[in-house]
């Protein structure tokens, strides 16, 4: 049987959802494929094994645990604190030490243990615009576990988490946006309490215990009027079918070849400008033979250059 130190949670038939330490004791009897769960009330409850569910604690796997250990112990160096001057990572990762056979970290922590969760997202919306990449950027993040997202400043990393948040709101989740500094995360507010999308009335400021508080002083009591009829007045928001994806990527992959095409003819005829050059420099009327011995040595070269690089070289 499980040991309950492996194990999260258990959900029984009757819609308790138990953290193990209400739990004493649980016991599995294979002839009848039955659980027998026992609180720390003594009462004892028989439970189908199609009616519980079991999640184990990753950190049992030796792996997750060291790497788990390795991260609180680096915790200890960071001088991020909350307003009682406690380390905030170690105090939310001693707090860690059941972690979710199937949640983001026990990938994270060993990925070949972890278990992986994939999802097929049927409709997307880009009420933010895009291109091809940060497309691809919003497909990939809505359908793993873990993405990584990477840019220099003004490829549109701010836009593709706006793409995100607004997938992700669309689908009744809640989101969590955290950073190494203020700016980043109030630049993400700034543009969805800008008076273009008017969404400002969804974020709240966390961190500092004054921001929480002021955010709770100044809640508002109601929607704004113009959600009453947001579908109507923002069409740009309706869904992109499975169809619509397919074609929209090819739209991107056609435009973004075009795009690489022209840059290499560009580059094509500065070089083939530059080598037209210097062979008229070399060639003249005049017999080579009559060239001196510094003159053919360097046309002897570039010839050789040319082969290398261009592979074909008519001579004549």
């Amino acid at each position: 049987m499980n040991d309950l130190h492996d194990i999260v949670f258990v959900t029984d038939k009757y819609g308790r959802r138990n953290k193990t330490g209400d739990i004493e004791k649980l016991a599995y009897d294979s002839r009848k494929d039955v659980y027998f769960i026992t609180y720390k009330d003594g009462k004892t409850y028989p439970c189908r094994s199609c009616d519980i569910q079991i999640i184990k604690n990753c950190l049992k796997d030796k792996q997750s645990a060291t790497v788990f250990d390795y991260l609180l112990q680096m915790a200890q160096f960071s001088d991020i604190k909350n307003d009682d001057g406690q380390n905030l990572l170690v105090k939310n990762l001693e707090k860690s030490r059941f972690v979710n056979e199937f949640s983001v970290l026990a990938r994270y922590l060993n990925p070949k243990k972890g278990k992986e969760v994939k999802s097929k997202i049927r409709s997307l919306i880009f009420p933010f615009g895009c291109n091809n990449s940060q497309f691809k950027a919003v497909s990939t993040a809505l359908n793993n576990q873990v993405s990584i997202i990477q840019g220099p400043p003004g490829t549109g990393k701010t836009q593709t988490i706006l793409n995100i948040i607004a997938n992700l709101l669309m689908r009744d989740k809640t989101v969590l946006i955290v950073s190494n500094n203020n700016d980043a995360t109030r630049n993400v507010y700034e543009k969805l309490a800008s008076d273009k999308y008017g969404l400002g009335f969804i974020c709240a400021f966390h961190g500092k215990k004054d921001n929480i508080e002021n955010f709770l002083k100044n809640q508002q009591q109601f929607y704004p009027e113009y959600l009453k009829d947001w579908k109507n007045k923002l069409p740009v928001l309706s869904p992109l079918l499975d169809e619509d994806i397919k074609h929209l990527g090819k739209y991107f992959e056609a435009n973004e070849r075009i795009s690489t095409i022209k840059s290499e003819l560009a580059a094509l005829k500065i070089e083939s400008k530059y080598f037209d050059n210097s062979i008229t420099d070399i060639y003249s009327n005049k017999k080579l033979l009559k060239k001196s011995s510094d003159v053919l040595m360097n046309l002897l070269q570039k010839i050789q250059f040319t082969y290398e690089e261009k592979e074909k070289f008519g001579f004549f």
